[in-house]
């Protein structure tokens, strides 16, 4: 039983070798179009990241701002910036805000309101509303509704929780 165990851990072993030598090897793989220093862009992942350009942005422009991020990339590494307590403070910040807005995001849109018409009229009572009114009119109410779902449900997560507040 515990040459299997051997074997196993060794083809384990010899799996992510491989793995990593054959992503290593097609990550250099093709026609470089830009070299800086060590670090080598291939005509491939260049054409990529043209295509994500923003429009008004030419062609020159972008690859010089490509190539001034990866110069500024390698000067931060040899300094040694990505082990600076600052630095993984920072990721770690801009890591939980990431997380809290994406989850915010998707419960905001999951959100369901229903806005009649009446609750339209009453929100603007003797005045006719054309059609492009009532749906401006009706946005603006389903927004209020969904802030106070969203706000009620934030509520409703603090009660749910345990929480203690220890004040000094």
């Amino acid at each position: 039983m515990r040459h299997l165990y051997i074997l196993l851990i060794f083809f384990i072993i010899s799996s992510l070798i491989f793995s990593f030598a054959l992503f290593r090897d097609n990550k250099t793989e093709g026609v470089p179009a830009i070299i800086i220093n060590d670090k080598i862009i291939t005509k491939t992942e260049l054409k990529k990241l043209i295509e994500l350009k923003p429009q008004n942005v030419d062609r020159l422009e972008f690859i010089d701002s490509v190539i001034t991020r990866e110069i500024l990339i390698q000067k931060a590494l040899k300094e040694k910036i990505h082990k600076e307590e600052s630095f993984r403070k920072s990721i770690q910040d801009h890591y939980e805000n990431l997380l809290i807005n994406i989850l915010k995001d998707r419960k905001y849109r999951s959100l369901k309101v229903n806005v009649s018409n009446r609750e339209i009229y009453r929100s603007a009572p003797n005045k006719k509303l054309s059609d492009d009114e009532m749906e401006i009119i009706r946005q603006k109410l389903a927004d209020g509704k969904k802030l106070e779902q969203f706000d009620n449900w934030i509520k409703d997560l603090k009660q749910q929780g345990k929480i203690e507040t220890i004040e000094q």
